[in-house]
């Protein structure tokens, strides 16, 4: 059975964060504000947000103790954001969690 919710976070620097949970096996972000869509515009064909992503999927990993990834995808919409979708597999656990 999936639990799923809804978190929103309010950052320091203005940042929209939304969070759907579905906690059998992946949590979705999605980030919002005037300094996602400068970063979006003043670097539209690399990774801007890989240093976030990366931080992402080490936190789920270290909660769920499985090996995590981050996939990341930019909308540029109406509404520019960055989407991070974490997914994770209890099968393959981080080593000396076993």
């Amino acid at each position: 059975m999936s639990s799923k919710s809804s978190t929103f976070l309010l950052a320091p620097d203005g940042d929209i964060c939304s969070k759907s949970v579905n906690q059998k096996i992946k949590t979705t972000f999605e980030c919002s504000s005037a300094l996602v869509e400068a970063r979006i515009k003043d670097f539209p064909n690399t990774d801007s947000f890989s240093l976030e992503s990366g931080f992402i999927a080490e936190q789920i990993q270290h909660q769920t103790g499985c090996i995590a990834e981050t996939y990341m995808e930019v909308k540029n919409g109406r509404q520019k954001k960055i989407v991070f979708q974490v997914k994770w597999d209890a099968k393959d656990p981080v080593r000396g969690n076993e």
